[in-house]
């Protein structure tokens, strides 16, 4: 028990004292911009976290950390045969771990390249005519019992989701809305995705979820919680059998809304959204 306590008290005093060495490194006099590289790491790290929170990489980064943790502990501790396997297992993880996870990198480096940083200004009013008719057709939809999927696009561009339905770049209102989705017309089947004050494509295919859900959804709301997975898009879904009103939001899904509860939720998300957009564009505006 005595030789437990003294390695890990030991091996507590060698990690302080790297630290320690690292920290009292550091020159700031000399290098005043350790704290920008000290931030911008932060940030780098805090981004990963945001883009693979909520995907199957979670679970696996956390066996790679818990398997190194054992490795460098088994070294310590001279366990030869058991430092020799996790070795070449962790070398073999070096390798796969970017096979297996391909998806998942494919999808950041989306989210990151795929941000539009210069974007058409859009009023306060526009937003509002956006969330009435959202509601308003999901509130039919709901009443009638008509299956309905409306994308609503914020910074993350969704060209790549437009291209695989049908395009038809027309302005925003309720009568159209209806028309695509009323049951058995040639554009039902499938996503709208709106764009401001624009309906970019009707009957979009959208990626399923990858995560596990504690509910059995359709291919309708899979589809909402994929496409909320991996970008930043708002996705309202009428249930075909129910007519139950849904959102998705960054994979997760809110169910059973009220047409005042779902009016709700867009204008704060929406709202804020396009004040902050607003903000950096008046900001570019003055450059």
């Amino acid at each position: 028990m005595d030789s437990v306590s003294n390695f890990f008290t030991n091996f507590w005093n060698a990690l302080t004292d790297r630290f320690s060495f690292f920290w009292t490194s550091i020159d700031f006099e000399a290098h005043p911009y350790y704290w920008v590289d000290i931030l911008l790491l932060a940030i780098i790290f805090y981004y990963i976290y945001v883009l693979i929170k909520g995907t199957r990489a979670v679970p696996i980064i956390t066996g790679v950390v818990i398997l190194a943790a054992v490795s460098f502990l088994s070294n310590q501790m001279q366990l030869s045969a058991l430092s020799w396997i996790l070795g070449h297992v962790m070398t073999v993880l070096i390798i796969a771990i970017p096979v297996v996870l391909r998806d998942e990198f494919r999808k950041a480096l989306e989210r990151i390249g795929q941000t539009k940083f210069f974007r058409s200004k859009q009023s306060p009013e526009g937003f509002k005519k956006l969330i009435t008719i959202v509601t308003d057709a999901a509130r039919n939809f709901s009443e009638n019992k008509i299956g309905a999927t409306m994308v609503i696009t914020r910074d993350v561009n969704l060209l790549e989701y437009e291209q695989t339905g049908e395009p038809i770049n027309a302005e925003l209102s309720f009568p159209i809305l209806l028309n695509i989705f009323f049951p058995n017309s040639p554009l039902h089947d499938g996503a709208v995705i709106i764009e401001g004050d624009k309906i970019k494509s009707a009957s979009c295919v959208l990626p399923l979820a990858i995560k596990e859900t504690d509910f059995k959804f359709g291919t309708r709301h899979k589809s909402a919680l994929g496409l909320s997975e991996q970008t930043d898009a708002l996705v309202v879904v009428v249930s075909e059998e129910k007519g139950h009103i849904s959102i998705a939001k960054e994979g997760e899904m809110t169910l059973n809304l009220s047409p005042a509860r779902l009016q709700s939720l867009l204008t704060e998300e929406l709202l804020p959204h396009m004040k902050r957009r607003q903000k950096k564009a008046d900001k570019r505006n003055k450059n």
